[in-house]
């Protein structure tokens, strides 16, 4: 061995350091081997993360091809928003103009209304309501039966529940307390959809042809009692013949009261049939507007046939259209009997 190192002129010293290096250099391939496993590992790692990356752009672009089909779709939308959005502005100017239509058309008929709910809650009112009731805007939305009311009228909310019931309208002449008269109408509210939804209250005043009837009937009570006291029978036909009006007198004569009598055909009722024609056609006259007098029907009645002289008349309405005949008559039966008996004395042998 001395000889060797001695051969080989290699020092100890160097021979340390030799096998250090060689321990080194070992390790160094150790660690090289090490890192090319590494880095092939890191390479596939890299290789599975690019492939990933790849599926990930693939997604990416696949979403990014939606986006853009969405994007499209969401304009296309807009646009039909914008058309929608744009019809509907219409409608609704279209609808402000029928309700402004509608209000003016209501208060230009100058009949007060009020709308109410099912609940009989006020809704909406027009103006002309806010005289018969202490309406204001702010009570919509409260009970009727709430509202201060002009009008002498304790059934109302029992009048328009029933109206909700049935389903029929309700008419009625309601006076305030200040003597004024309305014609109150309450009517189902009905929508398009022929749904019930609520009621409609009309009123409609009506004091002025109240005052107007209330005449007309005692001028109608002075005259019919004037007609009743007259000595003569009276009645008034319609152009067919019907009786529309029979006196007390006439009453006593025919044997027939008013009641018995009204609306029956004078001619079939008490004219014997053989001279029917006659009588109608001599009554009728008066029609072409020269009055007819001295006429001279023989009439059939509980006691008998009796003979009346006539004066006729025609009867015109407030238009000057005719509407009847009215005939005064007299009690004829005895002058004709004395007349026929004075004849029969004067032919005697």
């Amino acid at each position: 061995k001395k000889r060797t190192r001695k051969e080989s002129g290699l020092t100890p010293a160097d021979m340390a350091q030799s096998a250090e290096l060689e321990w080194e250099l070992q390790n160094t391939r150790k660690e090289l081997q090490l890192s090319r496993e590494e880095m092939q590992t890191s390479q596939e790692e890299l290789k599975a993360t690019n492939e990933e990356l790849q599926s990930t752009n693939e997604e990416l672009q696949s979403t990014n091809e939606e986006l853009t089909t969405s994007k499209e779709e969401l304009q296309s939308l807009n646009e039909e928003l914008q058309t929608v959005n744009a019809e509907q502005s219409v409608k609704v100017d279209e609808l402000s103009r029928v309700n402004s239509d509608m209000k003016n058309l209501l208060n230009s008929t100058e009949i007060a209304t009020v709308f109410l709910d099912g609940d009989l809650h006020v809704r909406r009112f027009t103006i002309g309501a806010d005289r018969l009731f202490k309406l204001r805007a702010g009570d919509v939305g409260r009970p009727l039966s709430d509202i201060v009311t002009d009008l002498v009228y304790e059934d109302l909310a029992r009048d328009a529940r029933e109206v909700l019931r049935t389903l029929v309208y309700s008419e009625k002449q309601i006076v305030t307390r200040d003597g004024r008269w309305f014609r109150v109408r309450i009517m189902p509210y009905r929508t398009l959809e022929d749904r019930i939804d609520g009621l409609v209250i009309t009123f409609v005043e009506m004091t002025e042809s109240r005052k107007l009837e209330e005449k007309l009937r005692a001028s109608e009570a002075r005259l019919s009692s004037l007609i009743d006291s007259a000595p003569d029978v009276i009645l008034c036909l319609s152009p067919e013949g019907l009786i529309i009006e029979f006196n007390r007198e006439a009453e006593r004569v025919h044997g027939r009261t008013r009641e018995q009598s009204a609306g029956q055909n004078y001619f079939q009722l008490f004219v014997p049939e053989s001279l029917r024609g006659r009588a109608s056609e001599g009554m009728f006259q008066a029609l072409t507007g020269e009055p007819v007098h001295g006429l001279e029907t023989t009439v059939t009645t509980g006691n008998g046939e009796r003979v009346i002289r006539w004066s006729v008349n025609r009867m015109l309405d407030a238009d000057g259209q005719v509407t009847g005949i009215m005939a005064i008559g007299s009690d004829a039966t005895a002058v004709r009997y004395n007349l026929v008996s004075s004849k029969s004395k004067e032919i005697s042998p």
